[in-house]
């Protein structure tokens, strides 16, 4: 075999689609959600870019990849501005269960069960929360950035290793050394840069457990209206026999019980959201019970929690929870 090159970029994508252990550390580690996947660039707006490859880790870890053939002039340097464009609105922007709705679409169109799929994949582990933990870590910003190419000039080596020392993400270059065969056989060789063990290792640590009120003092301690907000969601919670506690990255404080945890507090949008499962009568109860929604969206409706120290509104809230518990199936 020889050296050689991708006919195009989307040769290489689809490669990749099909055979996601090329740019990963072990077989079977990725996912595929879907082939360019719509990146908008406002809250609720419409796609203006879209990013190449996204899959998810068997740890609830969103991928992102970009693939660049090596004779394009972007593979130096401004590759990596679009990938950060991509994951920086991303993680803003996509709402709670996009990333699920996304597979489930994209196993639709391939007439897959995803169910079946993503049980297959998880291989006997624990699935009833793996949505919900991919949306903890995208709220996070703990996501794995990836740049694919056929090669990868030094000058991107570099600046691929200096992002995966200073971010909270996991930045790589996946090198995929493409060789062709008189007859026409590919085999690639791929390199992946980037990784240490030293990023690996901090990049997986968890942070010490810490209480909701003590995450609330960390990050609302100078918003009294939103810290008072948290705190009667929490009160109304409890009383309604629901468990709280803050998510092992502190990126957010979930109410629930059980395996079931539909509400989430994130800190990036000072919401409540609710995980209605797209029940549109649920969807009303709750805009009669808080007014009209922050982030109308179908699976995951959000609020503002300074709503709740208005009396009136948090009593609607609470006869809407009851109602709610029952019909999501996880009173106590």
């Amino acid at each position: 075999m020889k050296p050689a090159a991708p006919p195009d970029e989307a040769a290489l994508e689809s490669l990749i689609a099909r055979h996601p252990e090329i740019v990963s550390e072990e077989e079977g580690e990725l996912l595929l959600v879907r082939r360019q996947k719509g990146v908008p660039d406002t809250e609720g707006g419409f796609n203006r870019w879209a990013l190449d490859l996204l899959f998810v880790t068997r740890d609830a870890v969103p991928v992102l990849i970009e693939v660049k053939r090596a004779a394009n002039s972007e593979i130096r340097r401004q590759v990596v501005g679009q990938l950060l464009d991509y994951a920086a609105n991303g993680t803003a922007h996509w709402p709670p269960g996009e990333i699920q709705r996304a597979f489930e679409a994209n196993c639709d169109a391939q007439d897959e069960e995803s169910e079946a799929v993503l049980e297959t994949f998880l291989d006997g582990r624990h699935r009833d929360d793996f949505w919900q933990r991919v949306d903890e870590n995208l709220a996070a910003g703990r996501v794995r950035l990836v740049v694919a190419a056929d090669a990868i000039p030094s000058e991107l080596a570099r600046v691929v290793e200096f992002l995966n020392d200073q971010m909270r993400a996991d930045v790589r270059a996946v090198e995929l050394g493409w060789f062709e065969s008189a007859d026409g056989r590919k085999a690639l060789v791929p390199r992946i840069i980037g990784v240490t063990e030293r990023t690996r290792a901090a990049k997986l640590a968890g942070k010490p457990p810490i209480s909701p009120e003590q995450w609330i003092a960390e990050h609302y301690g100078d918003a009294p209206d939103t810290a008072s907000g948290i705190r009667r969601h929490l009160e109304i919670a409890e009383e309604l026999g629901l468990e709280s506690g803050v998510t092992r990255k502190h990126e957010a404080i979930w109410s629930g019980r059980g395996n079931r945890y539909p509400f989430q507090i994130y800190r990036k949008n000072h919401g409540i959201a609710l995980n209605l499962k797209g029940d549109e009568s649920l969807r009303k109860g709750l805009v009669a019970a808080v007014g009209a929604l922050d982030a109308d969206n179908k699976e995951w409706p959000r609020f503002g929690v300074q709503r709740l120290n208005d009396l009136g509104v948090r009593n609607r809230y609470r006869e809407f929870l009851e109602t709610f518990i029952k019909e999501a199936g996880i009173a106590t």
